[in-house]
């Protein structure tokens, strides 16, 4: 079936990412390792031009994971019977896998295993100066929280709608750091006023209920805690 729209492409996409995740356990490893390697990248603070590797690797494992799964569901529908050929194109997409994970794990090992030997012991005050490290960090640990609590509960679409509301996570959280950095109560206030008219919206339009904004506007300001709160211990 053809797509109507991007937004429907965008849906269709994530649920064929959701139906790996729920169904292939080598997809759910691969998952939970890259969201590791993404926060002990920013974490370690390596370079620009290592995160765009690490990132580049991870898409290529995660990706070949999903064209693997692809393969193999294909054959299985073609034919339930044993054949050679069928056979050879499972293993050859499985070899394909092993091959960039292999790569892209000793990648991995000469990044990380440099930025330990280099790592100093952190503190929230150092990375102060390094604010675009913990923005990011934040935002992509929540979309990612919010993208899998969205697939469990199997409400709404990945992109739109369910529980919970990812517009009023992201703008919480954008509250949450805005006040633990200004502190000024005029600028806590407006930001925290400023996140509620997001998740008024949200509501208003019908895309969300009341407790999805609300649950969403506390995993946002926990979430950001919780960041912050663990920085400050490594």
């Amino acid at each position: 079936m053809k797509s109507r729209n991007l937004l429907e492409s965008f849906n269709y996409a994530i649920k064929g990412i959701r139906w790996a995740f729920m169904n292939e356990r080598n997809f759910k490893v691969h998952t939970v390792v890259s969201i590791l390697v993404i926060i002990l990248g920013i974490v370690f603070q390596i370079s620009k031009v290592e995160f765009l590797i690490t990132l580049l690797c991870i898409g290529m494992v995660l990706g070949g994971e999903l064209i693997n799964t692809a393969i193999e569901k294909l054959c299985d529908g073609i034919t339930g019977e044993f054949k050679v050929y069928i056979k050879a194109a499972k293993d050859i997409a499985a070899g394909g896998v092993l091959i960039t994970a292999l790569i892209s794990g000793i990648i991995g090992i000469i990044i990380f295993g440099n930025a330990i030997l280099k790592h100093e012991k952190l503190s929230l005050e150092k990375l102060v100066g390094n604010q675009l490290y913990i923005i990011t960090l934040i935002i992509v640990s929540l979309v990612i929280i919010i993208i899998i609590l969205k697939i469990c509960i199997g409400r709404g679409t990945p992109m739109q709608g369910g529980m919970p509301s990812g517009h009023s996570a992201i703008a919480f959280t954008i509250a949450t750091i805005i006040s633990l950095y200004s502190g000024a109560i005029s600028v806590i206030i407006l930001s925290y006023l400023l996140a509620i008219i997001v998740a008024e919206c949200r509501v208003e339009s019908g895309i969300h209920s009341i407790v999805e904004v609300s649950v969403g506007g506390i995993l946002g300001i926990l979430i950001t805690i919780i960041i912050l709160g663990l920085l400050t211990l490594v």
